[in-house]
């Protein structure tokens, strides 16, 4: 198992600052005596693990400290959140004790600590640990201190465990869980500790000591998170131990899982266990009320064995799957949990006529869950799963197959079937679902929210067609985009495609030139950042120039574009039509860009070649496909600030700013790394009062036409102080008006 630095988390609190403070200093019986300056080393700490995976002491812990034979109990007046600070005693010291050689201090305190003359110390580790959330419990972990010598008053800790890190994802509560080593080996009870000062110390388990930890949960228990991305976690600590045939871990007596490698567990480090799941087989649906009553099933729909109240939910066991109808009528329902056991719901309209509904989970499970529904045929009814169900937020931990059982027939699920989807503001999918289904969300206008699983690879025409998110993330994990994906989604207002070293194919199903089945096609995106390569996929030898690569044809709301590192190639009609869009950098991992990429981009202002870290030119290529005499940002009239920070390649009959709608330049910036300007690159693009700053001292490399020199009167060249004369003896020098800054 990998290892991770032992790092502990600080502080969990319930009091006020103030009021801890006030409670602990009343409690300690603070005596005359020698203090001791208190230090971790490497800081690392006691107790709790934080955010910043750093130890902390808290106000008032206690500490075993000896001088001698003597036990006294010595109390921590730092703040709480300190890793270093002063220890008092708590007690007297009996002076007429041979003193020891140096001084030793043991956290936590323990009345049963002792130590023999020559600097062994003697302690209980821990055999029953409390659970703390993201940490483990307060006084769990063992650490040991030492001076450099019995007359020094500052004392360096060092941890004597390590971690092991149990991550549990399912759908019950956790009371107990509980750890041993696959060979016996002893991992708490006594022990005793030698301890050097500077060193780490030594642990050695005693011949009686036990052979098993467990972490105590409570009488309430640990409710385990249904999300195997976002696992409760559970921390053991264990002396420095190998497991030479693995470990076990028992789970509220009953639940097992391995590991059989041999593992060892070192000081100051977490051995993490891969995440796995935990599920209780019973039928406990779990539901709450509006009034936080409970529903008399009195109708007889749903068996009820048992019915009992867990903080706000109650708890109903009704012995076997919900039958028909269950849960219809019941207007108080307000949030229903489908237990983990049940794998298939025989039923229609389970949820009709519960009006006021706001959720549904169906917990994780072993299976996936079958839902029974009837498909009369195309123009005929077909009866969802969730039916006249009016609930507005869904949770699937696991996947939902429709099921005819009288066809024996299955289909994806889809939310399209939903006669009530409108409903319907926010779905979560916490399952490892890897393909998401055809129209899987369409339709679901009012869905501003929406959680997917990192499992995802694809996704399919019109999943999310119509629908009212405002932002989606599509992760490095998902390769393949079909057409019509986000199409008509009225509230989407930014795209992040992550960065990522693998493609993403977009696909448009072309049924003709202007096919609009792009998968943003209508949505009315403002901020747009592309982390990766694009392929464009199209069904036919047509390029859409209408919609481009994002299917955004007539954009006119595209306000902002970044581009990622991972971005080599802009394809053909990328940004195409895109009429909002007032800036764009094309960074210096981009290689080429592919005809009409820019085309008709009228509010274009802004552009920025940035420089190629290999020096690299850019290509600026024209297809068979090109319109005539059309340059790559044909029609982009606003254009009026230029940014050269690389050599651009393009065939000489297309420069790049070649169009039929004459556009004039007002600013061009020369920058390191342009070394080149080809040919008719600016010869008929320059406003008459156009201004060019270089700030290359080495004048660029021009072409007789890359400016019509006939036009260049009012142009104003800008250059680096001390290089006037290079510019004036270079072909540079037809300009007329050339000034230094």
């Amino acid at each position: 198992m990998k290892k991770l630095i032992f790092c502990m988390f600080a502080t969990m609190l319930t009091l006020s600052c103030a009021d801890m403070l006030d409670e602990q200093e009343m409690d300690m019986p603070i005596k005359d005596g020698r203090k001791f300056s208190i230090s971790v080393a490497n800081s690392k700490t006691r107790a709790l693990l934080n955010d910043s995976l750093d130890v902390r002491w808290t106000r008032g812990d206690m500490f075993s400290v000896f001088e001698s034979a003597q036990n006294i109990p010595y109390y921590f007046m730092g703040q709480t959140g300190d890793d270093e600070g002063m220890i008092w005693p708590g007690a007297e010291e009996d002076e007429s004790l041979e003193k020891l050689s140096t001084c030793y201090a043991v956290f936590p305190y323990r009345d049963s600590t002792s130590i023999s003359s020559d600097g062994v110390i003697t302690y209980n580790m821990p055999a029953v640990q409390t659970y703390a959330e993201n940490s483990f419990g307060q006084e769990d972990n063992t650490m040991v201190g030492v001076s450099h010598s019995i007359d020094d008053e500052e004392i360096l800790f060092f941890n004597t465990c390590g971690i092991i890190k149990v991550q549990l994802y399912g759908n019950t509560a956790v009371y107990n869980i509980t750890l041993r080593g696959n060979n016996n080996e002893l991992i708490a009870g006594p022990a005793t500790i030698q301890a050097v000062y500077g060193e780490e110390p030594i642990v050695t388990m005693n011949e009686n000591a036990t052979k098993t930890i467990t972490i105590d949960c409570g009488e309430e228990g640990v409710e385990l998170s249904r999300d195997p991305e976002k696992p409760t976690n559970f921390y053991f600590v264990v002396p420095p131990v190998t497991f030479t045939h693995g470990f076990t871990v028992t789970i509220n007596g009953t639940q097992m899982k391995s590991v059989d490698k041999s593992i060892t567990v070192e000081q100051d480090m977490i051995q993490p266990m891969a995440t796995f799941g935990y599920f209780y087989d019973n039928y406990d649906y779990r539901y709450t009320t509006h009034d936080g009553n409970k529903i008399d099933f009195n109708r007889g729909d749903l068996p009820v064995i048992e019915q009992k109240k867990i903080g706000d939910w109650w708890v109903v066991n009704a012995g076997r799957p919900a039958p028909l109808n269950s849960f219809r009528g019941y207007e108080q329902l307000k949030d229903l949990v489908i237990p983990g056991s049940i794998d298939f719901v025989g039923n229609l309209k389970v949820f009709e006529k519960a009006y006021n509904i706001e959720s549904i989970e169906i917990a994780p499970g072993p299976n996936p869950i079958k839902w029974h529904y009837i498909d009369y045929g195309v123009g005929t009814a077909t009866f969802h799963p969730f039916y006249y169900c009016q609930a507005k937020k869904y949770i699937f931990n696991r996947e939902v197959i429709l099921y005819d059982k009288y066809k024996n027939t299955s289909t994806d699920f889809s939310f399209s079937l939903d006669d009530y989807k409108s409903e319907i503001e926010e779905v979560v999918i916490n399952y490892p679902m890897k393909e998401m289904p055809y129209s899987f969300f369409k339709d679901l206008y009012n869905m501003g929210k929406v959680t997917l699983p990192s499992t995802l690879t694809k996704i399919n025409s019109s999943a999310f067609e119509n629908t009212g998110i405002k932002f989606i993330s599509i992760t490095n994990g998902i390769t393949d985009i079909e057409s019509m994906v986000f199409r008509d989604c009225s509230q989407l207002k930014t795209l992040v495609l992550e960065d990522g070293p693998e493609p993403l194919s977009i696909k448009v199903s072309m049924l003709g030139l202007f096919s609009h089945s792009g998968p943003f096609y209508d949505s009315p995106l403002e901020t747009v950042h592309i982390g990766r390569e694009l392929i464009y996929d199209c069904n036919n030898d047509l390029d859409s120039w209408s919609e481009g690569i994002l299917g955004i044809s007539n954009h006119t709301s595209l306000k902002k574009v970044t581009i990622g590192k991972y971005v080599k190639t802009l394809s053909t009609c990328f940004f195409a039509n895109n009429q909002a869009l007032p800036a764009i950098t094309i960074p210096g991992n981009v290689t080429s860009i592919g005809n009409d990429a820019f085309y008709n981009c009228i509010a274009l202002k802004d552009l920025v070649f940035e420089k190629s870290n290999e020096n690299e030119a850019l290509d600026l290529a024209i297809d068979t496909y090109s319109l005539p005499d059309e340059g790559l940002f044909a029609w982009c009239k606003s254009l009026s600030n230029l940014t050269l920070a690389r050599n651009l390649t393009y065939p000489e009959n297309y420069p790049p700013f070649k169009s039929d709608w004459k556009i004039t330049i007002d600013n061009i910036t020369i920058k390191d790394g342009c070394s080149v300007l080809g040919k008719k690159l600016f010869y008929d693009n320059l406003e008459s009062n156009c201004t060019i700053t270089s700030e290359v001292a080495t004048p660029p490399s021009i072409e007789d036409n890359t400016f019509n020199w006939n036009n260049i009167n009012g142009v104003t060249l800008r250059v680096p102080k001390g290089s006037i004369n290079d510019y004036k003896n270079s072909p540079w020098g037809k300009f007329k008006n050339i000034k230094e800054y």
